[in-house]
């Protein structure tokens, strides 16, 4: 009988770290819905919401990157640039090294920002 309450432990861990990766997937992409809702704000100049928003995920979350990133591109596009760069910092710090899309990010800020310097992106304030 002791194999039996092995089996039964193991079986009930088993179920339970299934249901823990579940909800862990289930809560990583309600992040990222919000992330394609913000940014589709951003689209649309809609920025008062978008970093409301991006507040409310940095208070859930503080070690998640990238409202810190989306919101230095808000405020780069609203000229706030000291903000801007603070925000930036803040991801710089946050983003794990390993992290597959760093390099993508960065060099798409870098893009974005010549852009912006260019006149190639207009902001509306």
């Amino acid at each position: 009988m002791h194999w039996l309450r092995e089996g039964l432990y193991l079986n009930r861990r088993k179920i339970c770290l299934t249901r823990k990766k579940l909800y862990n997937g289930v809560l990583t992409a309600i992040l990222h819905l919000n992330m394609i809702d913000e940014v589709v704000k951003v689209i649309e100049n809609d920025y008062t919401s978008a970093l409301k928003v991006y507040d409310e995920m940095t208070n859930e979350k503080p070690s998640d990157f990238r409202p810190y990133l989306c919101r230095g591109f808000v405020f780069t596009l609203l000229r706030k640039n000291d903000e801007a760069e603070k925000q930036f910092d803040e991801y710089r710090k946050l983003v794990p090294e390993n992290h597959p899309h760093k390099k993508y990010f960065e060099d798409n800020a870098k893009i974005f920002l010549k852009k912006l310097d260019k006149g190639g992106i207009e902001a509306t304030i």
